[in-house]
């Protein structure tokens, strides 16, 4: 017996991801046929194969989480995640960790000035659901300079940003008087997939957990 999963994806989502996370003149028109023409990949391959095993454990994942509400499926933005995964095998090159902006003059500093707007963009949208796509979009930089500058400004990748800015918004509301939002409907709403893994990640930036904030503020 045998089993798998086929996952259709219109040619057009998967250009449109490639562009983002390559740069909009990164990518000839030749290197973009690929997705308009059948491919095999190959878990043997070298190059392939580990970009698909990574996608099938992320559909391992996916159906792990089929138990979440759709409210947090949809901040943990899965569907771009998937794209990008089914995107990297298709084009391994965008795996380079090599970036244009990798100049000693670029230092910690440029790096943040780069980054504020962005930084700006997070915060006015914490309580939505963000993907990487849309940070590479708003920054207006590749999947490979969006990474590098956010490691040369704050030691970091964009998402590890993305959650510490929700954790401190988390931080926020549990320090208000009100209590007609649970401490677990603070954490669906952030994206958290359940209350122990937002109560770790919360205790590991702040060195307590949510329900001693909320105690303290009663």
């Amino acid at each position: 017996m045998t089993s798998g999963v086929a996952l259709h994806f219109h040619p057009v989502v998967l250009i449109r991801a490639a562009l983002t996370m390559a740069g909009p003149t990164e990518l000839s028109a030749q290197r973009l046929a690929v997705f308009g023409q059948p491919k095999k990949l190959l878990y043997t391959d070298p190059i392939a194969g580990p970009l698909m095993q990574s996608l099938d454990s992320l559909m391992h994942s996916l159906d792990q989480l089929s138990t979440a509400t759709a409210s947090t499926a949809e901040m943990l933005r899965l569907d771009d995640i998937l794209i990008r995964m089914a995107v990297l095998p298709l084009l391994p090159e965008l795996m380079e960790a090599e970036s244009c902006e990798s100049s000693p003059a670029f230092t910690a500093v440029a790096a943040r000035r780069r980054l504020q707007p962005l930084l700006d963009w997070i915060d006015a949208n914490l309580n939505q659901a963000i993907a990487l796509t849309d940070l590479e979009a708003r920054g207006q930089m590749s999947r490979r300079n969006l990474q590098y500058t956010f490691r040369r400004a704050y030691d970091c990748t964009p998402m590890q940003w993305l959650r510490r800015r929700r954790l401190d918004l988390a931080m926020q509301r549990l320090q208000q008087r009100d209590r007609s939002v649970a401490v677990t409907g603070i954490s669906r709403e952030l994206g958290f997939i359940n209350s122990a893994a937002f109560s770790r990640e919360f205790r590991r930036q702040f060195g307590c957990s949510p329900s001693s904030v909320r105690r303290l503020r009663t």
